[in-house]
């Protein structure tokens, strides 16, 4: 304990003193496998670094006692630290054999996997803390749920990973964890993120705040930045402002960041400069280029600047890999000013992501509206009609822009307040109006 947690002592000295102990216990009780297996774990300790010994200890204590679920973890982890997964896989499955409930096996075979890069690593480490409470167990744990988040290969699993249920077990074991060991910067920054997750974000900002106080040069400016974003959802625009300009390393987010803060406490000017910097010395790849064009177009259209904004989304658009807001932005612009040629070549594009899960339905509507503008209500109902029976559960139709004529206006009221799971009924309204 004095090794672990008393900077005070020498701890060179006093690890030695720990092992002459251990080997005199040995030398007094050598069928005891209690002794064996604590010389083991000195031989262990950073001070002492004798592997070949602790690996001769746990194997006598073994001999001691076979079915010993700590001995062999131990063994396991010995090998683990040395670089022998296989060895130390086996040796934790002996000791998952001898007792299944022993919460440290099943780290150790979660470590390996995730040193291996296995997907069952985040399998592993759920199982261990459903067993019972451990540090490493839990700062495991919500970093895969976090990267599981994060990681778009895998967000295509939604049932699973956006499920709330593990987000709040992921959170549970956190809080255990942070009143454990509340000065660990890490930790509060995780704790931070999943409480962000289920929208938390007063509680979300204490955790960040914290984080810090406590962080280092190196890692403050991240975890200043997760603050910052919450903040903004918190509507403490000045504060994020603040909190955005102290960071050191400036860097794309930070900048984004301090240039959304901005827009939201209404600077608009400053805002459209900073995007204009990020643009041309932070954004490295087509997609943040794509993204700040956007966010600037925004800004452009705010101070009534249309044309100044339909360049900026034309300029996304001529990138190579523009993204779909961009496209979904100059349509609408097309459309709300009656720019029938913008629109129909911005549809054009559009056409090829119809189908995406995030934006199809947006897209639908988009077709929906140049068609009721132009007076064509047949085609409108062509395209409604076809969604609706290809997606009858997920499509619908909403926010719909209102339109001069009359009939039209009936038609899309009818549309926005029913729902498309009512198909029967919906039809009914449709034909009453056509």
């Amino acid at each position: 304990m004095q090794l672990q947690h008393d900077p005070s002592v020498n701890h060179k000295n006093l690890a030695s003193k720990c092992l002459a102990a251990a080997k005199y216990a040995v030398k007094l009780c050598p069928s005891t496998w209690i002794h064996w297996n604590l010389l083991g774990v000195i031989c262990m300790s950073p001070y002492i670094r004798n592997y070949a010994l602790a690996q001769h200890a746990y194997i006598m204590a073994i001999d001691k006692e076979l079915n010993n679920a700590i001995v062999w973890c131990n063994l396991g982890t010995l090998y683990l630290y040395i670089g022998n997964f296989y060895k130390a896989n086996e040796a934790y499955s002996r000791a998952q054999r001898a007792d299944p409930a022993y919460i440290n096996s099943w780290i150790g075979q979660a470590s390996i996997a995730e040193m291996m890069q296995r997907k069952e690593t985040m399998d592993l480490f759920r199982h261990a803390i459903q067993l019972g409470y451990h540090n490493q167990a839990a700062v495991g744990y919500a970093h895969w749920i976090l990267d599981a988040i994060l990681n778009s290969s895998t967000r295509k699993n939604t049932l699973y990973f956006e499920s709330v249920s593990i987000t709040y077990s992921a959170t549970n074991v956190m809080t255990l964890y942070v009143e454990n060991r509340p000065n660990d910067c890490y930790a509060r920054n995780a704790y931070g993120l999943l409480l962000e997750r289920q929208k938390l974000y007063k509680s979300a900002a204490e955790q960040f705040a914290v984080a810090v106080c406590n962080s280092t040069k190196n890692e403050k400016d991240l975890v200043s930045i997760n603050l910052a974003r919450v903040l903004i959802r918190l509507k403490k625009y000045n504060e994020a402002i603040k909190l955005c300009r102290t960071v050191t390393n400036v860097n794309y987010n930070s900048q984004c960041h301090l240039a959304l803060a901005l827009f939201k406490a209404a600077q608009y000017e400053e805002a459209y400069v900073t995007y204009e910097t990020t643009l041309h010395s932070f954004a490295d790849t087509e997609i943040e280029k794509s993204y700040t064009l956007c966010a600037m177009a925004a800004i452009a259209y705010t101070f009534q600047r249309v044309d100044d904004a339909k360049t900026l989304l034309f300029q996304c658009m001529q990138l190579q890999r523009p993204v779909i807001t961009s496209l979904l932005a100059a349509a609408s612009l097309g459309i709300l000013h009656g720019d029938i040629n913008l629109t129909t070549l911005v549809l054009n594009e559009l056409k090829l992501y119809e189908t995406h899960p995030k934006y199809g339905h947006h897209i639908l509507n988009l077709f929906v509206y140049f068609y009721l503008i132009g007076n064509d209500i047949k085609k409108a109902i062509t395209i409604l009609s076809k969604a609706i029976f290809k997606y009858p559960v997920r499509v619908y139709v909403n926010d719909i822009i209102e339109h001069k004529r009359q009939h039209a206006i009936v038609f899309i009221v009818c549309i926005h307040n029913v729902m498309i799971q009512n198909m029967w009924k919906l039809w009914q309204m449709i034909a009453h109006y056509i």
